[in-house]
């Protein structure tokens, strides 16, 4: 099995100040078969609080997808809706869940699907886009879309945006002496087509994706590249359609690597005034001067010109947020890879305004133990709860999924509501969860299963407070 799920750009000491304590509480554990494990990414959730995602592991061992639904009396259940054989059908997903109007779920695997790309010699399938139905009890996966050889080169790198007309985009990582593409895959004629937006120069347009997008209702793409710009320290873009499958790009800012920031880290999310928000792993004014990287904030001017504010400077940041959320009150949250109770297995935190001051509070350090490690992307839901996976530790080390729950004061309680085991049920999360509108989870484990290859899982809560997972 390969395994390509984590990236590190840089580490250092962490050291926060406190302003949020919790307790830990297990739930479940991932065993890699048949439930999968080693959970990455960020969960997708449903109105009804479901979450949703992926991992290794699964039935046969090529990942899955699951679903963990909360109980009417507390706790959670693990459902793996779909074990991925490594075959036509996929193999180890990437990248994030999405949903549709009609509740159909949407991913994309790294490999599988098309014969012709390979991997330290070994012909591993250059990738597929897939979707999975729900019918007479049961979930279905159809293949909208294989990968061919001469696509497969351009090594694809995970998250999955759809927009309003029900065109998908993603992103792929440099190779073969590229910087990063990003593509569009649509149905506009009857048959799945990809189509370039975009190939990276590394000059002023930028390189190196490593973020997923944001399309807004009117088809524009928003993103940020690590590098690139005039002082080669990232920027964010924008690409406009302009007809006939022809994209304009648009610079919305470039980073200096001082002060403003440097090397964008996360995708970017946005509020209902247009701002947009992101976080860098380099730059700003932490870590003794040297910078140790930002959460920043880009506001539309009447120009169309955005101009940038730094709403925090990390101070002991080991590496930049995974991603960021917003609730509706507009506090800011995101997760660490590093940092922690054990130096490196990472952080959840939320940034909050009050007079224009924003402050820090870290919700919980992970300890590497049974509460996982290296958290992935987050989501929280109206009640203030915060959901996401982590893609190592857990009791059988596989990787968990967590809850993050408001307790007393100030106080934050943290749940492992589903532990990968390393079996049938999938291992090594890789994807958000999403959640359907019963409050089940949906996800993909890259690992696990009957053949080790992965699966889609589904985790619903029950009465007695756990969670069932179905495959």
């Amino acid at each position: 099995m390969r395994c390509k799920y984590l990236l590190v750009l840089c580490i250092l000491v962490v050291s926060y100040g406190e302003a949020f304590s919790a307790t830990s509480t297990l739930l479940h554990s991932f065993n890699a078969t048949p439930d999968g494990a080693v959970p990455s990414g960020a969960l997708v959730a449903d109105a009804a609080g479901n979450l949703y995602g992926s991992s290794g592991g699964g039935a046969y061992g090529y990942g899955t997808v699951y679903e963990l639904t909360p109980a009417a009396q507390g706790g959670w259940t693990h459902i793996v809706l779909y074990n991925f054989k490594g075959g036509a059908d996929g193999s180890l997903p990437l990248g994030n869940l999405v949903f549709d109007k009609s509740g159909d779920l949407y991913g994309l695997t790294q490999e599988g699907g098309i014969h012709g790309c390979y991997y330290n010699a070994q012909d591993v399938g250059c990738g597929t886009l897939f979707k999975l139905t729900f019918a007479g009890g049961g979930w279905t996966e159809s293949i909208l879309y294989r990968f061919s050889p001469s696509e497969g080169g351009l090594q694809l790198s995970g998250s999955l945006v759809l927009d309003a007309a029900g065109n998908f985009y993603s992103t792929t990582n440099e190779s073969t002496g590229l910087l990063g593409s990003i593509f569009q895959l649509s149905a506009a004629s009857g048959q799945w087509a990809d189509t370039i937006v975009h190939t990276f120069t590394g000059g002023s347009d930028g390189s190196y994706l490593n973020a997923p997008l944001l399309v807004d209702q009117a088809g524009n793409i928003y993103g940020t590249t690590l590098e690139g710009g005039p002082a080669n320290h990232g920027l964010v873009f924008e690409f406009m359609p302009a007809g006939g499958n022809q994209w304009t790009e648009t610079i919305l800012y470039s980073f200096s690597g001082g002060s403003d920031g440097g090397a964008p880290r996360t995708g970017l999310t946005t509020d209902r005034s247009g701002n947009l928000y992101g976080g860098t792993a380099a730059g700003g004014t932490g870590c003794g001067g040297s910078g140790c990287g930002v959460i920043f904030k880009l506001t539309p001017g009447s120009n169309g010109q955005y101009s940038e504010s730094v709403l925090y400077d990390f101070r002991n940041m080991s590496v930049a947020p995974n991603g960021l959320t917003l609730n509706a009150q507009g506090n800011i949250y995101g997760s660490t890879f590093a940092g922690g109770t054990c130096y490196q297995c990472g952080t959840v935190f939320e940034l909050s305004s009050s007079g224009g001051v924003w402050k820090e509070s870290r919700l919980w350090k992970f300890k590497g133990g049974t509460d996982g490690e290296f958290p992935s992307l987050i989501i929280v839901n109206a009640a203030g709860q915060v959901f996401g996976t982590s893609f190592a530790a857990g009791d059988a080390g596989n990787g968990t999924v967590f809850e993050l729950a408001p307790g007393s004061g100030q106080d934050f309680i943290e749940t492992t509501i589903y532990d990968f085991p390393y079996g049938t049920d999938g291992a090594n999360p890789v994807t958000p969860l999403i959640a359907d509108g019963a409050g089940n989870l949906y996800g993909t484990a890259g690992g696990g299963g009957s053949s080790d290859h992965g699966v889609v899982f589904q985790l619903v809560p029950q009465p007695d407070g756990s969670w069932k997972e179905n495959i």
